[in-house]
């Protein structure tokens, strides 16, 4: 196996992944992308390093890497079996067990960390989003420059362990959010649900905006009554 070494824990759900990737890519250094497929032991807290969550334990052989760049409380005693073999760690998000094992943690200030020596402390989270992918985006997007200024950004998510936000939570939301400037550019997540998203949707129909929901669908235009043209819905 040729050496590598950087290797990043690739967590089955992306945006946790991200964040590993997002610190990864900035290095501006080679890494290997080792994914991560999860046992049923992996919704456990271990306390211990281990691999015991892993339901594909076949990436895991010398040579070690000298960096391992993780993110989620499932990576975590992996990327702590990995700093027994030598590796020195890095890791976004809560650890849940074992915090002061790893050699740097970046968490973010939302999320309420305690004091640590190995605590980088962050507004929001670590990402993969650079100015080049920001300028490529744009004309990806070209209509959005039609929007009235000042645009609102909304990025509506939901409860982490619960079917979706609440409509009307949703639609309170939305008209906040209307109301801080002249337009809103509006996404959602996996967490939102349905019925959240038909809200925002109703919220946000005959103001200028423009609705990408999560997963994306193909556009269609907005009602009759609405004259922003723009919606994803």
């Amino acid at each position: 196996m040729t050496e590598a070494p950087i290797w990043v824990l690739e967590d089955p759900r992306a945006g946790t992944a991200a964040q590993a990737l997002g610190i990864a890519e900035r290095l501006g250094l080679p890494f290997r992308v080792v994914p991560l497929r999860w046992s049923p032991w992996a919704r456990l807290p271990l306390p211990l390093p281990t691999l015991l969550g892993l339901a594909d334990r076949s990436a895991f052989a010398p040579p070690w890497p000298r960096l391992v760049i993780s993110a989620g409380r499932r990576a975590a005693p992996v990327s702590r079996w990995l700093r027994v073999r030598g590796a020195r760690t890095v890791h976004a998000m809560r650890p849940g067990l074992g915090a002061a094992d790893f050699d740097l943690l970046v968490i973010g200030a939302h999320d309420r960390p305690r004091a640590a020596a190995n605590l980088l402390e962050i507004q929001g989270a670590t990402h993969r989003i650079t100015p080049a992918k920001l300028a490529a985006a744009a004309t990806a997007f070209p209509e959005l420059a039609a929007l009235p200024r000042p645009r609102v950004g909304l990025l509506l998510g939901g409860k982490v362990r619960a079917e979706g936000m609440d409509p009307g939570t949703a639609a309170r939301i939305a008209n906040q959010a209307a109301g801080l400037g002249n337009s809103v550019l509006a996404t959602t997540s996996r967490r939102s649900g349905e019925a959240a998203v038909a809200a925002l949707a109703g919220a946000l129909r005959g103001l200028p905006h423009h609705l990408y929901p999560f997963g994306g669908v193909e556009r269609t235009r907005c009602m009759e009554s609405c004259p922003c043209r723009m919606c994803w819905w």
